[in-house]
């Protein structure tokens, strides 16, 4: 049951997991739709701006026509040369001749057809209204609308143009011109602008006209419309993402519900186990407290016994300490120098194996056997070392300063603790080499002369006996006279 309850604990804990990295993809997803939402809204509103600046430079275009007409009529009719001159200036601003004023898409000119006038506005820009429709996107198909409205409006402004003339006495000339002079015609210029080839002219030009603002509107609406679709697109995948998260954030607040009741109902499990385990506990404490009452009175029987023991133990190894330091003593006085090694590595020596070698104890503590031997018989000494070799034998050792001296060796094997040890005696047998050099030289027969006794060396000189001697031995001679030379050489004296 509790392998059941930890596998659920385990199912549960991994599912919380997965719903917190879900709300964390969503967050994610969400800030991404955001971000797409608002370059779509940014959209949106470029393309309504798109669309209301195109519709005012459309009205513009339609409005200038009608200013036009009023001022021409004005003029017309009141004589007045100040209609004449904003009949100039509209044309001119509409060009680019003159500067536009600003806000000029509100009414400006109706500010203006009173005396003494004042604009309501100051001046701009100076720009042609074809290229503020360049710069605001107008397509081509409605420049070719507005070229065709231009091309009709050539019979209108001949009309408006014979008016202005008529009322100042000038009238064309059939070549081109207004070189015939007259009185002036009021009423032919009103005839012109107000009768009926006039009316159609306008109509003309407002059929283009009338076409490019639908084309217009087409194309602003469909781009106003389609930078719509894309942001409701995006919010409506928002809204999506939205409610997907507040589902998995409810559904994660159930996980962690029903994880806090596994962990409440566990640690109520857990309080009871523990409840009856302390309970054991104490049952268990009590019957321990008795079994420990016994065992202190073994243990207190027991401990006498080892501190008997332990008191043996040290006084043997106190007499131990003793032997070992009376061994050292002994090792030390010794004439002997004394290795003890394993494996031929040093691990103990005497002060007298340093005066043989010129080495400190330590410093033979650091060395092979084979170290302190002449490099053409370690190999000899290696084997020997090696094999366990106990018989006594002779070698040449080697100093601390390159010097060589004849030794001669006695070692063993013995264990201790384990351990394969080799205890070595080496002996300066450098005097008792000499002397036998000595005692051999001495050997064989001498030539000695019959007569004055004298000895001959082996390079053919004679010598005194005790001269030869002192040469060749390490006597030294002393004269005297025997008894018998006593009495023959000297007599009674």
């Amino acid at each position: 049951m509790r392998n059941g309850l930890l596998n659920n604990e385990k199912k549960l804990y991994r599912l919380i997991q997965v719903k917190f990295a879900c709300l964390i993809v969503l967050a994610f997803v969400a800030a991404f739709l955001l971000n797409r939402e608002e370059d779509a809204h940014m959209k949106y509103g470029k393309a309504g701006e798109i669309r209301y600046t195109s519709y005012v430079l459309a009205d513009q275009l339609r409005q200038s026509s009608d200013d036009l007409t009023r001022m021409v009529r004005s003029y017309a009719v009141t004589s007045n040369e100040m209609f004449e001159k904003y009949f100039g200036d509209i044309v001119a601003i509409r060009e680019g001749g003159k500067a536009r004023p600003r806000h000029y898409e509100r009414a400006y000119w109706d500010f203006m057809t009173v005396e003494s006038p004042l604009p309501p506005f100051g001046d701009g820009e100076r720009k042609p209204l074809l290229r503020l429709m360049e710069e605001a996107g107008f397509t081509e198909e409605e420049f070719r609308l507005l070229t065709e409205a231009q091309k009709r409006s050539d019979v209108l402004i001949g009309l408006e143009t014979r008016a202005m003339k008529a009322m100042k006495g000038k009238f064309p000339d059939g070549l081109g011109g207004f070189s015939r002079r007259g009185e002036p015609d009021r009423q032919l210029a009103v005839q012109l602008l107000f009768g009926k080839q006039y009316h159609e002219a306008k109509r003309n030009i407002m059929g283009p006209i009338n076409a490019f603002l639908k084309a217009m509107d087409q194309r602003t609406s469909g781009l106003v419309s389609r930078a719509e679709t894309r942001m409701n697109h995006y919010q409506g995948k928002l809204v999506a993402v939205f409610c997907a998260f507040v589902l998995i954030w409810l559904l994660l607040l159930l996980s962690a519900y029903t994880w806090h009741g596994l962990i409440t109902g566990k640690l109520h499990e857990e309080i009871a186990v523990r409840g009856n385990a302390e309970e054991a506990l104490r049952l268990a404490r009590d019957e321990l407290e008795v079994k420990v009452v016994e065992r202190t009175a073994e243990l207190l029987s027991a401990n006498r016994e080892l501190k008997a023991e332990i008191d043996e133990r040290r006084r043997v190894e106190d007499a131990l300490t003793v032997s070992e330091a009376r061994f050292r003593s002994l090792s030390d006085a010794s004439f002997e120098g004394i290795i003890l090694s394993e494996k031929g590595a040093i691990i103990e020596a005497n002060s007298t194996m340093g005066l043989l070698t010129g080495y400190t104890v330590v410093e033979l503590t650091r060395m092979s056997v084979i170290d302190l031997v002449v490099p053409e018989l370690r190999d000899n000494v290696r084997e020997k070392v090696r094999s366990g070799y106990e018989n006594s034998y002779e070698t040449k050792g080697l100093r601390k300063d390159g010097s060589v001296f004849p030794v001669e060796v006695h070692a063993g094997m013995f264990s201790h603790k384990g351990r394969e040890l080799r205890v070595t005696a080496v002996r300066d047998i450098s005097e008792r080499k000499r002397a036998e050099e000595e005692i051999r030289m001495l050997q064989g027969i001498l030539p000695l002369c019959s007569f004055c006794k004298k000895i001959r060396d082996d390079k053919g000189y004679w010598e005194q006996v005790d001269v030869y001697l002192r040469k060749h031995s390490q006597a030294d001679i002393s004269h005297g006279v025997c008894p018998e030379c006593m009495t023959k050489h000297y007599g009674d004296l």
